[in-house]
């Protein structure tokens, strides 16, 4: 029977992403979605270290919102995943995965006889005849450590992604502009950036910095004195930062803003002191922001 609806999940070190949403289709619907902060020290670089506990909790959070979808996507977000930008002689897709198995110690020289291979196509230059791909080298204990979890979880693995060619299909196929755009995603541990090119792939690399990162350096440093994280997190804002929600639904949705997206405004507006003021549409108004 063909699989119409999935669970996509996506666990970093400090929270987990869920999306119920269709599969399948060229205009996703979600159904819905939750986010929760992992139980601590039960996930380490992507990798649940302690799968009693959290995939009790996960449990949980899928029943408190009635997801009941048994079909998993599973995200990979590791730092361990290795990923190379290669181009290739165009050929039928069917031969590609035996191609880049035997080129891939030139594309990765290091030992990856742990590791799976997989790939995305990034783009095709019929005028050169060649195909630029994204390859990636993943650990084979990471994809046997998600097995393991969606087992104890009763689910099947639909598919395996990662978190970089997650994204660049997301906004190759909802963002279609001209010149050369850089897209940030900002994480808990890392920052992802992605360069686009006329709407095409350019570059993609991971760096192991994020928001988490940005607070404890401030503690660390002393800039402001001895302060907590939640000070340190509070001294960002009047620094120039203003936060922005982004949500893309179908054309029946009917709430807008979502539920999901005012919870998350009020989450940040509360760790930020209830500070900010919430504008839904900047359309109609023609002038700078506050400082």
């Amino acid at each position: 029977m063909a699989i119409s609806k999935v669970v996509s999940i996506e666990i970093t070190d400090f929270t987990t992403k869920v999306c119920e949403v269709s599969y399948g289709k060229k205009v996703a619907t979600v159904y819905n979605s939750l986010a929760f902060d992992n139980p601590e020290n039960a996930i380490e670089d992507a990798y649940v270290i302690d799968k009693d506990r959290y995939v009790n909790e996960l449990r949980a959070h899928l029943k408190d919102a009635k997801i009941r979808t048994k079909e998993a996507v599973f995200v990979l977000a590791s730092n361990k995943i290795l990923s190379r930008e290669v181009i290739i002689p165009d050929m039928k897709e069917k031969l590609i995965p035996s191609y880049i198995n035997g080129e891939k110690k030139d594309y990765f020289p290091m030992d990856i006889s742990e590791h799976q291979i997989t790939y995305c196509i990034a783009d095709k230059n019929p005028d050169t005849k060649q195909i630029r791909l994204i390859v990636y080298a993943v650990p084979i204990n990471l994809i046997r450590n998600y097995q393991i979890v969606a087992k104890e979880l009763d689910m099947k693995i639909v598919k395996l992604d990662y978190t970089g060619n997650a994204e660049y299909h997301f906004l190759q196929s909802n963002y279609h502009t001209t010149g050369i755009d850089l897209y940030l995603e900002i994480n808990e541990g890392n920052t992802m950036f992605t360069i686009l090119d006329q709407g095409k792939y350019s570059l993609q690399r991971n760096m192991n910095f994020g928001s988490k990162s940005l607070v404890e350096h401030l503690m660390d440093e002393g800039y402001y004195g001895e302060i907590t994280k939640d000070e340190a997190v509070a001294k960002l804002a009047p620094e120039g930062f203003d936060v922005e929600i982004v949500e893309k639904h179908h054309n029946q949705k009917l709430d807008a803003p979502s539920g999901t997206a005012l919870a998350l405004a009020d989450s940040i507006n509360e760790a930020m002191g209830n500070q900010y003021e919430y504008i839904y549409d900047r359309s109609q108004r023609r002038q700078k922001r506050d400082k």
